[in-house]
């Protein structure tokens, strides 16, 4: 949900009202200490889902194919 919540905000926008769902899940159930340390390696790019901006192309025409 961490990375969702991120990832969200990224698409909609900072303070996207959509996302709110993902941090409201995470700061939930994750312990803060988790959150602080993956809140200290995202800000120093060290995630590894920071390594792709992107997912790549979609292949084919539609999906399933």
């Amino acid at each position: 949900m961490y990375t969702d919540f991120y990832r969200c905000e990224h698409i909609l926008g900072k303070s996207s009202e959509a996302c709110t769902w993902f941090k409201d899940a995470f700061t939930t159930i994750c312990p803060k200490a988790w959150v602080e340390q993956w809140d200290e390696l995202r800000t120093t790019g060290r995630l590894p889902w920071q390594k792709y901006r992107t997912q790549g192309e979609f292949p084919g025409n539609k999906y399933g194919e």
